[in-house]
This record gives structure tokens, sequence and C-alpha cells, in this order.
């Protein structure tokens, strides 16, 4: 498959107090198209848009956040909490329990990996294939845009590390 596009800028959404703009930059390629509509929930359309931007234009490096004085405050909150756990329960009736949550949870990882197995083999075969053949687009999936007369859809991939297993 060839797929050429061309495009004149990048796509930009603006936010301010009183309102949002937004900047589509269609494909040059394509013949024409616009869109003029009145959003329902208005809120709710920003944020995603917004997100959406946010994930276009990340540059997909991780940027690890300072938590140092979280841990801090975790590590003494955990003795309070042990123990206000522990007071209110006995220890073999947790183990119990424990035992029950640990033995749920790996039929539910099992259910997923065997649910979503196809899927994640199909993923890696695409992003092996476009690492191989296209290695810009294995960089950048951009969201894509497609206008019908009487709606439109916003897709976008969005791509965490193709060889760490999600």
């Amino acid at each position: 498959m060839l797929f050429e596009y061309k495009f004149h800028k990048n796509t930009a959404v603006a936010n301010s107090a009183t309102s949002t703009q937004m900047s589509f930059s269609p494909d040059l390629q394509r013949d024409p198209t616009f869109f003029v509509g009145k959003l329902n929930k208005k809120l709710p359309f920003r944020e995603a848009i917004s997100a959406l931007h946010d994930v276009v234009v990340s540059d997909l490096r991780f940027k690890p956040k300072d938590r140092a004085e979280y841990h801090e405050w975790v590590a003494e909150q955990e003795k309070l909490w042990l123990s206000d756990y522990m007071a209110a329960f006995q220890v073999e009736e947790i183990r119990k329990r424990m035992a029950e949550v640990r033995e749920e949870l790996d039929l539910v990882y099992k259910d997923k990996n065997r649910i979503l197995g196809p899927f994640n083999t199909a993923k890696k075969a695409y992003f092996d294939y476009l690492y191989q053949k296209d290695r810009d687009a294995w960089f950048v999936l951009d969201p894509v845009i497609t206008v019908h007369p009487d709606e439109v859809f916003l897709n976008a991939s969005v791509r965490m590390n193709p060889l760490m297993e999600n």
C-alpha cells in the first residue's frame, strides 16, 4: 500500500479562560473538505482534543517526576495503615483472603492474555513491519481526522514503546 500525504503545518490547540481555538491542517493532496457544527458537550471535547494534541506533539521520552516527598509520606503512613488494618482483622483471615484474591487475579490475567493474545501478536507484527519498512512512521503515528456529511471522526493511535509488552 502506498500512502502519500503532505501537510502545510501542524495541527494546533490553544486554550484560554474564555475560549478554545483549534487549527487543523488537512492533507494537501486530498480534495478540499470542511466541517461546521455545534458541539453538544463542549468541555469534554476540549479536554479530549487537548489531550490528543499533547500526545501528537509529545516526543515520547519518559520524564520521571520527583516523588521523594511522596515516598517519605507513604513510608510514615504505611506503619499506621498496617497497624489499623491488622487491628481490624485476624492474620489468618487476611492470609486466606489474599490467597483467594491471588487465585482470582491469576484467572483474570490468563483470560486477559487469551483474549488479547491475537491482538498483541498483530500489533507487534505491525510495529515490526513499520520499524523495518518505514522508520519515520514507527516513531510517530498521527491522528486521522475523517469528515463525513453528518459527523467528524478523530482517531489517534497512541503508541507506547512497541518493544515493551503492555
